[in-house]
């Protein structure tokens, strides 16, 4: 009787990391060189997402410009004139912030008090209900002050 001997060759598992064998023992013997690799690593892939990436950032700011906020109704309008904080000059008369007093620059973003001490800027303001303070304040940009605003009181 014959008997037929069939031989299957399979290829060897595949092990993923063999590839990456002498980079791992590298990273493990060798500690600086790993967080160089990895800064590198880190380099190429924030540069592809540059890459990558449409440019949002450039049209930012002219959006910004593109676009006219909205304040509340009940908002004033006046020139302000910022000394040691929380002291500010309103309109030729002295004043102070309301304590957390939010402060939003041309593009809405929070401003600081002390980075705007000694600058005079046309503003849109509220008060606080109780104690009268200056509670909130938007500085305008050009286009903005140009727009005229009806003061509550009037």
């Amino acid at each position: 009787m014959l008997k037929s001997v069939v031989q299957i060759h399979l290829p060897p598992p595949f092990q993923p990391l063999d590839r990456y064998h002498d980079l791992l023992q590298t990273m493990t013997k060798h500690p600086l060189k790993a967080s160089f690799i990895f800064s590198l690593f880190a380099i190429v892939l924030i540069a592809t997402e540059a890459i990558n990436t449409p440019a949002k950032g450039i049209f930012l700011i002219n959006s910004y410009a593109q676009t006219m906020r909205n304040f509340p109704e009940a908002a004033l309008r006046g020139t302000i004139a910022f000394k040691a904080p929380p002291e500010i000059v309103l309109d030729g008369k002295p004043e102070r912030l309301s304590p957390g007093a939010r402060i939003k620059n041309e593009h809405n973003l929070l401003v600081l008090t002390a980075a705007l001490a000694g600058k005079e800027f046309v503003v849109n303001y509220k008060r606080e209900n109780i104690g009268g303070m200056v509670s909130e304040v938007w500085i305008l940009s050009s286009e903005e002050a140009k727009v005229e605003r009806k003061n509550p009181a009037q």
